[in-house]
């Protein structure tokens, strides 16, 4: 049965949670090793570790690793080299820990027994990609080397990568492998739920771990000019004609190759071995997990009818398996994606039906019976979601900003899966806005639309949607009545009540003969014209406020708070001078008998340039890569910039030029004063020993 790998994973977990010491309890009592099997032994080191006694528990994992390694049991061998490497990082005060602990590591591999060995290996190859992942950042400035010493903590992070990629082509090369039932390996492995049988050996469980690092590719390694690209339509071929494609490349070290030939051997392992219980079903796993790598990273033009190609030969293939479920779930999802492609109205309808095909392929998936093993159970969820997500109802609206008073207006419905519908439009005043801010605050959205139902509406009207068979989202524009200046809500739903767990939403509906129009000042001023919105003439003569929302304490929620007061000239220009913290804010017009509060949030921010002046060093370099121990000659021009950014050149400055090696410590420093063209110039040595990576000139000018 498939296994997940409980010591690959402790390590890094525990390493985390023991990344802060706490000062354990002081150890006075003699604990002795006189324990008839390993499981009570454990239980005597959990008990340990929970009283923080990590010093008596590492004694009694060391005392442990003793007896499995005199009775060459594999699977405590290998746990007891999991703790060990914990407590050394967590009783240890240096700070090179888990470089200490990865050692510990790789030496235990190196002695443990068949099979402990190649479990080991794998687990290392992990450890060694999680450390170079985790630390990528420090070790990208280290240079490769050709010779690297043994040290891991003077290693580049290719070297990490390229003993990583070893130790798991490593971890599957000894054949004895797919003899050993990975039931060997139950006292450091959970059972997978839902995919009993699927890796009954251990060479398939270590296969897929291999399979999984080498299918996601985050290299150090320099790509040759000859990278290698799956541009053969053999990488989707049947498996039986797959594994005899001989693979052809002078890049032998690319991953892409490296998990295709993974992919060939396990593939011939598992069709020699269908007789077994799942047997097949794990042939069908390896090959669904093959089609999918390819798929993902092949670079074929017609790569995609290849791969529903394939898939198709699968499910036909293997059409009794309960794994069928997932093949389905994988087709469904392909035209799912491809469906994504089309909006309607498009002119091509290539992928306008293929959401329509994902839902009868999703059908199909869930028609098929259960199995008792459950096996088909992952892959029947996901049709069950992906079905879910295609027959979910969508019902949006959309209006303009401001309409004309007492002229009709448009708004666009925006539909899918929904066949009828409502619509109603509602007073909304600043008591409403208040109430229904508060509602909203203590009840929620659901809340709020009780509230909104509990006003008389003044306009009711259904609509009768126009069908569709393609499950995407359509639009509708409907007429809205002529209204008196004022703000309204507009409400829309799939269900005549308006009830709240239907699609139903709200939106304000503002009716105004006043346009404005800002634009911000450098100087921190809201600039605004306001207007007649159908003739475009200014205004004069309105009033102007802006209100800005603060929180109340005592009232736990926001209100709104008039900020500042204006009115238009006879251009219809007005402008507020805002303090910081009310630069955001609402806008109130009053006039030509309105009292327009705008539900639009203004923004007003200080673009004034900074007043600083600023010096900067520019250098310029002989080369851009050195040897260790070259010299180095630079120049250097030093410039002040005013503060709009105008620069200068800084005659007889003194300066500081400073050389910092990779670990950004100081190898030397010289004084120097600039030419009357502002410039300097000098050299230094290239440190020839060390760690090597990228170094740094540093100017105390700027």
């Amino acid at each position: 049965m498939t296994r997940y790998l409980i010591a690959a994973f402790l390590l890094p977990l525990l390493i985390l949670a023991c990344g802060k010491k706490t000062q354990p309890p002081v150890e006075n009592q003699l604990i002795e090793m006189n324990y008839s099997t390993y499981e009570e032994a454990w239980k005597k080191i959990d008990s340990l570790e929970q009283q923080q006694l990590y010093q008596s528990a590492q004694k009694l994992v060391e005392e442990l690793a003793e007896k499995a390694k005199a009775e060459k049991n594999a699977p405590q061998i290998v746990k007891t080299t999991v703790y060990r490497c914990k407590y050394l990082q967590y009783l240890t005060d240096e700070g090179n820990a888990p470089v200490m602990a990865l050692e510990l590591f790789r030496r235990e591999m190196e002695q443990a027994p068949f099979p402990a060995r190649p479990l080991m290996q794998s687990m290392l190859a992990e450890r060694y990609a999680g450390y170079l992942r985790d630390n990528r950042w420090q070790l990208q400035n280290r240079t490769d080397m050709a010779e690297v010493s043994e040290d891991p903590a003077t290693w580049p992070g290719e070297e990490f990568e390229r003993r990583s990629n070893a130790l798991y082509l490593q971890s599957v090369s000894d054949e004895r492998i797919r003899q050993v039932p990975i039931e060997t390996f139950d006292a450091l492995t959970l059972p997978g739920k839902y995919n009993k049988g699927l890796r009954p050996t251990l060479y398939d469980f270590l296969a897929h771990r291999a399979l999984d690092h080498f299918a996601n590719e985050q290299s150090f390694l320099n790509r040759p000019s000859y990278a290698f690209y799956i541009e053969d339509p053999r990488a989707f071929a049947p498996a039986e004609e797959f594994v005899q494609w001989e693979i052809n490349t002078r890049d032998t070290v690319s991953y892409k190759y490296r998990a295709l030939v993974l992919f060939q051997e396990l593939l011939r392992f598992r069709m020699a071995g269908q007789e077994i219980a799942h047997g097949a079903d794990a042939l069908l796993d390896a090959d669904r997990k093959r089609l999918k790598f390819v798929y993902e990273n092949g670079s074929q033009a017609d790569k995609d009818q290849l791969y529903t190609e394939a898939l198709q030969k699968l499910r036909t293939t293997f059409g009794e398996s309960p794994l069928k479920t997932d093949i389905l779930a994988e087709l469904a999802s392909w035209y799912y994606d491809k469906g994504q492609k089309y909006t309607a109205g498009m002119a091509d309808e290539t992928y306008r039906y293929h959401w329509k095909k994902a839902l009868e392929i999703c059908e199909e998936g869930l028609r098929l019976p259960k199995d008792p093993d459950e096996l088909s159970e992952p892959g029947r969820a996901r049709c069950a979601d992906l079905k879910n997500s295609l027959l979910r109802s969508s019902l949006l609206m959309t209006t303009e900003r401001i309409y004309v008073p007492q002229k009709p207006a448009l708004a666009q419905l925006m539909f899918r899966n929904i066949k009828h519908a409502w619509l109603k439009i509602l007073p909304y005043d600043e008591k409403i806005e208040e109430k229904l801010q508060d509602v909203r605050h203590k009840e929620g959205s659901a809340g709020a639309i009780a509230y909104l139902n509990s006003l008389d509406p003044v306009w009711k009207q259904s609509v009768e949607l126009p069908p569709q068979d393609d499950l995407h989202m359509h639009s509708l524009e409907v007429a809205l009545p002529a209204r008196a200046a004022g703000q309204y809500l507009l409400m829309a739903s799939d269900d005549e009540n308006f009830a709240t767990g239907a699609e139903t939403g709200y939106t304000i509906l503002t009716y105004s003969q006043l346009g404005i129009w800002q634009r911000n000042l450098p100087s921190g001023k809201s600039e605004f014209f306001v207007f007649d919105r159908e003739q475009g003439n200014p205004l004069g003569g309105i009033t102007a406020e802006a209100w800005v929302s603060e929180y109340r304490s005592m009232q736990r929620r926001s209100v709104w708070r008039k900020a500042a007061t204006t009115t238009s000239d006879k251009d219809g220009h007005f402008a507020f001078e805002l303090k910081k913290g009310e630069r955001n804010f609402r806008l109130k017009l009053i006039g030509k008998g309105e009292e327009l509060f705008l539900p639009d949030k203004f923004y007003s921010y200080n673009y004034g340039r900074s007043s600083r002046a600023r010096k900067r060093t520019h250098f310029f370099l002989d080369r851009a890569i050195y040897r260790p121990g070259q010299t180095v000659f630079f120049k250097a021009v030093l410039l002040s910039f005013d503060e709009n950014e105008k620069p200068e050149i800084l005659p007889r400055q003194e300066v500081s030029i400073t050389l910092l090696d990779a670990n950004y410590q100081e190898v030397k420093t010289l004084k120097l004063v600039s030419n009357e063209y502002g410039t300097v110039s000098g050299s230094f040595q290239a440190p020839s020993s060390g760690l090597l990576g990228n170094m740094y000139l540093r100017s105390s000018v700027g």
